[in-house]
């Protein structure tokens, strides 16, 4: 008996995960992010591939300015648990039409 039985080890097609009730706890594929570097005015012209590279491939993109890191975008699920590590509270934003 596993001292964990609520727990299911998963291995298909060179990829491990562990998944406990509330879903996929670990997979290897975590431990891997890639990445891709864009000049912002060069994201901008194909905003919507690297929105759908955060969103369904798991793919982050730096954008760079000026040759410096300016900011990163990132699936909203990795997003949200970066947050919830640290400790940081998300508190919307005042709305401009307010």
């Amino acid at each position: 008996m596993t001292p964990y039985p609520n727990v299911t080890i998963i291995a298909k097609k060179g990829v491990i995960g562990i998944k406990g009730k509330e879903g996929v706890m670990y997979s290897s594929l975590m431990a891997k992010r890639k990445e891709h570097r864009s000049q912002i005015a060069e994201a901008r012209n194909v905003l919507g591939q690297v929105i759908s590279r955060a969103r369904f491939g798991g793919e982050s993109t730096i954008l760079i300015n000026r040759g410096a890191e300016a900011a990163v975008v990132v699936p909203f699920d990795f997003y949200v648990r970066a947050c919830e590590a640290l400790g940081e509270e998300r508190v919307p934003a005042e709305s401009a039409d307010s």
